[in-house]
């Protein structure tokens, strides 16, 4: 975008340049017919039209022109020249009005980054603080997981030892059962103990 703006900017400065030398080649421009420059005249650029003199030149050159018959010559010339720079006064304002646009165009773009890089900003900070939060959640969730297993950790503890007593009585009941018989009453009492521990 900004090559662009430097593109139209040159060929604004290139137009206005062309009108400013075509307008001093119009206004010092030798014509048919004219006296030839005195000795002491030095040709301009554009035309023979002296710094001091140049007003006595174009008056001589007119005077001339009319003695010459070329006056219609000269006008249609002068006529389409200034068609020219009527042209090219309409395409220098085409560019400035597009050169302007596209300054405008500029800046709302540039505005309109600078939005979208605060609000950038403003929602990478917000992830940030989205994701600092869920890590704090996550160690929490951790701590309140592992707090809740140690008590599930001790159940299942405490019923391994407890299968394994049992199974250490049931070996120290079977040879004892052999000889002796066991009641009812005896058994409700081994199992309500298994249940109390």
């Amino acid at each position: 975008m900004i090559i662009v703006i430097i593109f139209l900017f040159f060929i604004v400065l290139g137009l206005a340049a062309f009108f400013f030398f075509l307008m001093k080649e119009l206004k010092g421009q030798s014509r048919v017919g004219e006296p030839s420059l005195a000795k002491n005249e030095r040709p301009t650029l554009f035309g023979a039209a002296g710094l001091s003199s140049g007003e006595e030149t174009i008056k001589n050159t007119t005077v001339s022109v009319f003695k010459n018959g070329t006056e219609s010559v000269k006008e249609d010339m002068v006529d389409k020249l200034t068609q020219k720079c009527l042209k090219l006064e309409q395409l220098l304002d085409e560019k400035n009005h597009t050169l302007a646009r596209l300054e405008g165009e500029v800046q709302s773009e540039q505005s309109h980054r600078r939005e979208f890089e605060s609000l950038k900003d403003i929602l990478l900070r917000q992830i940030e603080d989205v994701k600092a939060q869920n890590r704090k959640l996550k160690d929490d969730l951790a701590k309140v997981l592992q707090a809740r297993l140690q008590p599930l950790d001790k159940v299942a503890g405490e019923e391994s030892d407890v299968q394994q007593r049992e199974a250490s009585v049931v070996e120290a009941s079977a040879p004892a059962s052999k000889t002796m018989d066991l009641s009812s009453s005896r058994l409700v009492d081994i199992f309500e103990l298994k249940n109390k521990r």
